[in-house]
């Protein structure tokens, strides 16, 4: 399995590759632009009848799209920023942050 700096590496690779520009800004907009297509499809599953989860192959497909965008977007503002690092350095402070979210709390019946 890649790590997330090998997968920065891959992604701007295949950028150069594929001669894709190096705006920060159009990366961000393509990443929630991907996220928006994934939370159109989660909000319409029951309408399209898929309520056993066929569907969240191309969901989370969606989702990976607006990670390729975010890891461009890192690469584009500093090719040399450890990705790995920053997200074990974010996540240590993230564990210990003593936040509630109402929002996004196990459902607890």
């Amino acid at each position: 399995m890649p790590t997330l700096e090998e997968c920065k590496r891959m992604v701007a690779a295949l950028a150069e590759e594929k001669g894709w520009g190096r705006d920060p800004n159009v990366k961000f907009l393509y990443a929630v632009t991907e996220i928006g297509e994934a939370v159109n499809l989660w909000k319409h599953r029951a309408e399209t009848g898929d309520l056993e989860g066929s569907g969240i192959p191309t969901i989370v497909e969606e989702i990976v799209d607006a990670m390729y965008y975010l890891l461009h977007a890192a690469y584009c503002i500093d090719p040399k920023i450890n990705l790995d690092s920053v997200f074990l350095k974010k996540h240590a402070v993230n564990m210990e942050r003593q936040r509630e979210y109402i929002d996004d709390r196990t459902n607890e019946a």
